[in-house]
């Protein structure tokens, strides 16, 4: 009996390595260049995780502000991508043993994710193919450069199962739940925030029906309070920032202009067009076959396709999302951010029927789904290649340099507040003394700035850099640490002694808070983990 599970393990991660490197190898095609509308925004990101141990602050990336980007956005599990790039000395290798790594994390936890559902491989497979092969994964990797989503995508398959076992399964594997949110939020915070309100809606239309209804929910509050003592690393200094300053939040979006018509959603899955951040040809072929069974449907299938049917219509222009504007629902963005859990769902429900489908008609439909999916990828990386720039911050190639891709675009995520105006003072790097501008050469590193400068006034002045200023800085003034503030134009300040040659020098820490929470997340996952092992 050992020896027959050795095997199936092997031939399980034999299956699960092939199938994530036959789903890169069309990807290869782009032969160096690099696409994706935040391209510019994730490659800044990367190589400011060149001191993120010692400092959340990188003075060399993201124009040279100071910005703190690492504060505010998961770097966890987005720094192996940099350790791949120093080894390699290349953006593009390094993205694609990065990407490989998440394509077997991806088919690996939906494939397990679905077994420890169906107890079998061949709806496993079915649901680990699908999911991982959707049209809306392909637009995230290829056409959108969506780092944060394409590793939320890889864990969200854990978090339905983890609501399937409270729900309907064995609720004291809560542990699943508050495992996937945990790696969920390391990966992608507003995935998480989506996440919670589809299991909320679910929850409420579903809480009728349960069983045990009091010992399920307090089930789903202890796997909810392990997963914020677990995460505390990645949100206590974000709300620690949030709460002792006015930031900017990332652009947000009428979601009505990200919505489609219905004939729109058809007509451009019926091309599987990556660019039109629809359902695509898979999934669109699925749901026909799904309703064509409908009358044959289990009551909570029934459901669940239901549910796929709202969340489609919810990504077109008969959801009326301007009745929720100014709601923290627009932190949402785009209303096709909701494609990853139609993809998921409707994954399962024809992975629930992969029984009465022939292995031979499983291995035909694995076939086309491959095969779709290469000619998918070369027909937009031709199209990609051989068109004009689509944007100049969305593509790192012969024709357009790293300087020009990040020089296209400024970012504004997470700064300080201030005037369009003062905001392009701290950009173009002018440094203010009593209110005049001065030239004064700047030393930057990615962990300090430095300038020397003469107060030749008989007063002290206050001297306005252009660099953010976050809880943790460090101002020191002839290495006497003095105060630093926020200025009124949006960025550091401190006051310079009068009559005097004076070295200033700027750096970050982690806060106490950092630290302590940086803590608590070791110790709890530590002991979260030896609560599986001993459970197991």
């Amino acid at each position: 009996m050992k020896n027959k599970s050795k095997r199936i393990l092997i031939i399980e991660w034999f299956g699960i390595i092939c199938l994530s490197l036959i789903y890169l190898i069309p990807l290869l095609a782009t032969k160096g260049a690099m696409y994706g509308d935040d391209l510019h925004f994730h490659l800044d990101r990367l190589t400011g995780l060149s001191n993120v141990f010692s400092s959340p602050i990188n003075f060399e990336n993201f124009s040279g502000t100071g910005q703190g980007v690492n504060l505010f956005y998961p770097w966890i599990f987005f720094y192996p991508f940099y350790l791949f790039y120093k080894l390699t000395r290349s953006f593009y290798l390094a993205w694609y043993i990065y990407l490989y790594l998440i394509n077997i994390v991806t088919i690996a936890v939906s494939y397990y994710s679905a077994k420890s559902i169906f107890k079998r491989i061949r709806p496993s497979f079915v649901f680990a193919l699908l999911y991982s092969f959707t049209g809306y994964r392909l637009d995230n990797i290829l056409v959108r450069f969506a780092t944060g989503e394409i590793l939320a995508m890889a864990f969200i398959p854990l978090i339905f199962l983890g609501v399937y076992q409270l729900i309907k399964g064995d609720y004291k594997k809560w542990y699943i739940l508050a495992g996937g949110m945990t790696l969920l939020t390391y990966s992608h915070l507003l995935s998480v925030y989506i996440t919670s309100i589809v299991i909320g809606v679910i929850l409420m239309t579903t809480f009728y029906f349960w069983n045990d209804k009091v010992k399920r929910l307090l089930y789903f509050a202890l796997a909810t309070i392990v997963t914020v003592v677990l995460t505390s690393f990645q949100t206590l200094p974000m709300l620690e920032q949030f709460f002792a300053l006015k930031l900017t939040s990332p652009d947000v979006h009428t979601l009505n202009e990200t919505t489609f018509g219905l004939d729109s959603i058809i007509s451009t899955s019926l091309s599987n067009s990556a660019t039109a951040h629809t359902i695509g040809l898979i999934v669109l072929v699925c749901l026909v076959f799904l309703l064509s069974r409908f009358n044959r449907l289990g009551k909570e299938d029934k459901y669940l396709l239901v549910l796929t049917i709202a969340l489609l219509f919810a990504t077109s222009n008969f959801m009326p999302w301007g009745v929720l504007k100014n709601t923290p629902i627009y932190m949402v963005q785009f209303a096709w951010r909701l494609l990853t859990y139609i993809a998921i769902f409707v994954a399962y429900l024809v992975a629930k029927q992969a029984t009465i489908i022939k292995k031979t008609d499983l291995l035909l439909l694995a076939a086309a789904i491959v095969a779709l999916h290469f000619g998918t990828v070369l027909r937009e990386v031709r199209q990609f290649s051989t068109s004009p720039i689509r944007n100049p911050w969305a593509e790192l190639s012969y024709r357009n340099s790293m300087q020009q891709m990040l020089d296209a675009v400024d970012v504004n995520d997470y700064a300080n507040e201030t005037s369009p105006e003062k905001r392009q003072t701290i950009l173009k790097h002018e440094i203010y003394l009593d209110g005049q501008k001065v030239d004064i050469p700047l030393s930057v590193s990615a962990s300090a700035v430095s300038l020397k400068i003469v107060n030749s006034s008989d007063k002290a002045e206050e001297l306005i850099l252009p660099f953010y200023f976050y809880k943790g800085q460090r101002a020191s003034i002839n290495g006497k640490q003095v105060k630093s503030y926020l200025s009124k134009n949006g960025s550091t300040a401190l006051v310079i002694p009068r009559d005097k040659v004076v070295s200033v020098r700027i750096t970050y820490s982690y806060t106490a808070i950092a630290k302590i929470s940086a803590l608590i997340s070791v110790l709890s996952a530590a002991a979260f983990l030896l609560y599986l092992f001993f459970k197991r």
